[in-house]
């Protein structure tokens, strides 16, 4: 993420165009690395949020709620001790780090006007949030730094706060072109010249060093030793101009989004390494920090619930097809039960012939049209009609396993089926709502235990795409939603889509009594595909016939149904042309 010197600068400068002044009223701490301060401004209420997440760390004015503990943390009550009443009068950004001091004026226990400064270093796993007095004393830390932790520095109450080691980086925005060049001609290390400015001045991010070097022509991955002149003249030139547009305030919040519209990232200033398309503005750089944020707290559940979801649905899979193996280990074994029929059939034909006590008799089977004779093994210790009634007994044995294999075998192989259309509705998974019908579905079916926790259900919605020709498509996205689609949302005349023998979603064609043209099923034929397990795959068989003709047996898993006299189109799913369909 991109939270370095230059996002924190801008933020210092919104910040004091907006809380300068503002008064503390409330401070809660609705998690154990995160604060949220109260404000009154203007007449206006406004709440600034301090994180120290080791993820996430951050510091920007928030519209987001979240519960808070019934009782107050410590760190928390101290907050509230010192700071409640005060007032917000200075931000300072030492050296340019990503350390942002809010001095607050404040009336003491003792009545006297003094000053506390609430420091918030963001920093990745080193991040914290100090509380100090006007001497630079520990007041109290949300995160105590002992020396058992860290031999470098110590943040614990009553000790001295000291910044972070500098690292002997250079504050970029009081460099001279004479000192951005010596820095350079200094160098003796072969670093690549990205990682020379993140490393050499502080307050830069590798996204900031590839766009001065993107800006300036010259490769990123080019070594320092071998710059030219020219090369270190467009280097100070880009430079120059990206520190002028931070100390003229010159900056607008956006979020950058891929082409999934998932959010990977934003900044402040315009970067040319940055197509515009793949932008998102916002009013201020505080909405742009808490929408990214929200955003990808909310991505990052998904993915974190997505993942456990896949692999328990894995895990059944993966026992499902071990179970299959021995099924079918158990048919194969049973191949040969009726050569002991035949065996037990000769022996009480011939048992005339058989002496008490034989080890072996041969004979001719003479119920095959060859008449070849066949050697049958003995217990000697069994008369002959003992002998046949072993044969019946094991051929008895063995026909009743291989029914039984049979009966599992077809079990296993629907629950395969069901199971990779779990796995197939994973990938239409957009938001929570969809994570959880899918929960819902695997504690209906058994294979996750159901929740004493009450949540509250909300429905998600199938998907609904517009045709060429102006026909409503609908998409189910896990099972419950094909089941409803096709068996209650539906109309008889409506046209049933689905990947023939394939997991994938039920996709209805709303027909309103006209006549489907056939560009408009070869969009829902795409669509099908590619919410199918083979959206990756091409010449992917899709059936289709009148919803009237499709049957859900009784006591079917869900998205099960039967079908006939359908069609089958193929058809070759393109990220391209679903997304043409897709902005209809």
């Amino acid at each position: 993420m991109s939270f370095d010197g230059i996002i924190l600068n801008n933020l210092k400068h919104e910040l004091e165009s907006t809380i300068l002044d503002a008064r503390i009223e409330k401070i809660y701490q609705p998690e154990k690395d995160e604060l949220a301060v109260f404000l009154r401004s203007s007449n206006t209420n406004l709440k600034l949020l301090l994180s120290s997440d080791a993820k996430y760390p951050r510091i920007h004015l928030s519209d987001s709620n979240k519960t808070n503990p019934m009782a107050a943390p410590l760190f928390c009550m101290i907050l509230r001790k010192h700071l409640t009443g005060g007032r917000i009068i200075k931000f300072n950004q030492p050296n340019f780090e990503r350390i942002l001091e809010i001095y607050i004026e404040v009336i003491d226990e003792f009545r006297d006007l003094v000053i506390r400064k609430l420091i918030i270093e963001i920093m990745g796993k080193h991040s914290n949030i100090i509380l100090t007095d006007e001497n630079n004393l520990i007041i109290d830390s949300i995160k105590h730094i002992s020396e058992n932790i860290s031999s470098v520095r110590t943040i614990l109450p009553h000790i001295t706060y000291v910044y972070p080691p500098n690292q002997g980086k250079i504050n970029p925005i009081l460099i001279t072109k004479d000192s951005f060049l010596s820095a350079f001609t200094k160098t003796i290390s072969n670093e690549t010249i990205e990682k020379f400015f993140y490393t050499t001045f502080t307050g830069i991010s590798p996204l900031i060093a590839n766009e001065i070097c993107i800006a300036s022509n010259i490769s990123k991955d080019t070594p320092i030793t071998t710059l030219s002149t020219q090369n270190l003249e467009n280097l100070y030139s880009t430079f120059e101009k990206i520190i002028t547009q931070v100390l003229g305030k010159n900056f607008a919040g956006y979020i950058i989004y891929n082409d999934q519209k998932q959010p990977i990232d934003f900044y402040s200033l315009s970067l040319t390494s940055i197509v515009e398309k793949n932008k998102v503005y916002f009013k201020s750089l505080s909405e742009t920090l808490d929408t990214y944020y929200h955003q990808k707290d909310n991505s990052d559940r998904i993915k974190q619930k997505y993942s456990d979801i896949k692999k328990l649905i894995e895990n059944y899979l993966d026992r499902a097809k071990k179970k299959k193996v021995i099924l079918l280990k158990s048919i194969d074994d049973t191949k040969n039960a009726d050569e002991y029929k035949l065996q037990g059939d000769l022996i009480l034909s011939y048992i005339y012939m058989i002496e008490k006590g034989s080890k072996e008799i041969e004979v001719v089977n003479f119920f095959s049209e060859q008449q070849e004779k066949i050697k049958i093994t003995l217990d000697k210790d069994l008369s002959p009609s003992k002998n046949a009634q072993k044969f019946f007994a094991r051929y008895n044995k063995m026909k009743r396993t291989e029914i039984a294999a049979a009966t599992q075998l077809n079990e296993v192989n629907n629950e395969l089926l069901y199971l990779e259309s779990l796995m197939a509705s994973l990938d239409s998974v957009e938001n929570e709502h969809d994570i959880s019908d899918i929960k819902q579905e695997l504690r209906d079916q058994g294979y996750l235990k159901h929740s004493k926790e009450k949540v509250k259900k909300i429905k998600s919605e199938p998907l609904h795409y517009m045709s060429t020709d102006g026909f409503d498509i609908y998409v189910g996205k896990n099972n419950y939603q094909n089941d409803n689609l096709t068996m209650k949302f539906a109309k008889p005349n409506d046209l049933w889509l689905h990947t023939k023998d394939i997991p994938g979603s039920h996709v209805i064609i709303r027909s309103d009594n006209k006549p489907i043209p056939d560009t408009t099923i070869y969009e829902a034929a795409l669509l099908a595909a590619y919410y199918s397990k083979s959206k990756q795959g091409s010449n992917v068989p899709v059936d289709y016939t009148e919803k009237r003709n499709v049957k859900k047996p009784n006591g079917a898993k869900p998205g099960f149904v039967i079908y006939l006299t359908n069609k089958t189109m193929y058809v070759t799913p393109d990220e391209d042309d679903v997304g043409k369909i897709k902005k209809k």
